[in-house]
């Protein structure tokens, strides 16, 4: 894994290969919640997006996913799940008290989610013979994950082929 500081889109319009991060929720108009991040950034540059990735999840599930031209869906959240109490992002734990049904956009970006995608994204770069792939750091924007000892350790395992993105500084 190599990191960069660097503007995933300057990237993406340079024809590098840049993954999205996701969620697993669909609403009721087919659409995928792209509601933050790069996520949000895809659906503002590309208004087909919503459509197309919920219709994906819906036909596919809640893997990586090529939902354009070089645009990957990488999910870093389920579609939904079971509030325990910490497993909701803290600006809406009031609203999901443990044991309430919990949409994924509103989650905690899961560890387990992150270690399935990042293998099954290395098997697309295999089977599409890609060089490098650019993935902002999954998990760690409004997922609520700490990059240094929850996530980086994951994206340790893999080779220089995986290029993981921070925002530049100001």
């Amino acid at each position: 894994m190599i990191e960069r500081c660097t503007d995933i889109w300057q990237l993406y319009a340079a024809g590098e290969v840049v993954c999205i991060t996701t969620n697993g929720f669909v609403k009721r108009n087919g659409h995928a919640v792209m509601g933050r991040g790069t996520a949000y950034q895809a659906a503002q540059r590309w208004p087909e997006v919503p459509a197309v990735l919920g219709q994906m999840i819906r036909e596919y599930g809640n893997v990586v996913q090529v939902v354009r031209d070089r645009l990957i869906a990488f999910p870093v959240k389920p579609g939904e799940g079971i509030s325990n109490g910490t497993n909701v992002v803290r600006h809406m734990r009031h609203q999901f008290p443990p044991g309430h049904q919990v949409p994924g956009w509103a989650m905690v970006a899961d560890l387990d989610i992150i270690a399935c995608s990042l293998r099954q994204l290395d098997l697309l770069r295999q089977a599409r013979s890609w060089k490098r792939v650019y993935l902002p750091r999954p998990g760690c924007g409004a997922g609520e994950l700490d990059w240094e000892s929850q996530v980086r350790p994951l994206c340790e395992q893999y080779g220089d082929w995986l290029v993981v993105t921070n925002r530049p500084g100001p």
